[in-house]
């Protein structure tokens, strides 16, 4: 029978252990997704050399299916030309450990309520409803103020409304029109009571919520 001082050791291997596998499950998506993004790219251009030469013989029904195709084409390839850095960023935070200075909520680790996560892309889509939240655990931040940066894409000339919470302080922003390219946001600085708690967006005003697609949210000391 192994002592109390063997199994402690063991526990604490195993544990200590965590971090590194994680890094490496995050690793081995990022160094996939690489390897699929060239891929995406040249079937994308081949979409597009089809399209044209539908077009071109007057064959618009086939040639708007193979424009739709594309389109879907590209706002998959967009989401993985963030994701990939993103995952990046986060290995090296858990390599940091638990002092890092952003801390990244990726959209598939997200509980939701309303909402749809792209099995594809990794984003967040629905934000139709007032009800609509994607809520995410905290890893034990110290308390404090945090700049919140949310990374997102909707189509030019829209706009939705979100609001950031913890377990008493709220932030609400505007989304405005990124011409379906991933930008970052920084709805400004929120101060956590809890970092072992949650943190949740919401939406209570969703004019173009259902064009709204969310990547991730990182959380930023107030004072680096």
């Amino acid at each position: 029978m192994l002592g109390l001082t063997t199994l402690g050791l063991c526990h604490s291997l195993a544990v200590d252990a965590l971090p590194d596998l994680r890094t490496a499950r995050i690793e081995y998506r990022r160094d996939l997704l690489a390897a699929l993004l060239p891929e995406k790219k040249a079937h994308r251009e081949a979409l597009l050399a089809l399209e044209r030469s539908l077009a071109e013989k007057a064959d618009y029904p086939e040639a708007i299916h193979v424009r739709d195709e594309r389109i879907a084409l590209d706002q998959e390839i967009a989401a993985l030309e963030h994701e990939i850095p993103a995952l990046k960023e986060q290995a090296q935070s858990l390599r940091n450990g638990p002092q890092q200075e952003r801390t990244l909520l990726l959209a598939k680790d997200a509980t939701i309520s309303g909402l749809t996560l792209d099995a594809k892309t990794n984003v967040l889509t629905g934000w139709t409803s007032d009800t609509a939240s994607a809520r995410w655990s905290l890893p034990n931040l110290p308390p404090g103020g945090y700049e919140i940066l949310v990374n997102y894409a909707c189509p030019a000339q829209t706009s939705a409304i979100l609001e950031c919470k913890e377990s008493f302080y709220t932030l609400r922003s505007t989304f405005a029109g990124t011409d379906d390219k991933p930008v970052e946001i920084n709805m400004g600085t929120l101060r956590l009571r809890d970092g072992g708690g949650s943190l949740t967006l919401d939406a209570p005003k969703n004019d173009a919520g259902d064009k709204l697609r969310i990547i991730s949210v990182a959380l930023v000391p107030a004072n680096k």
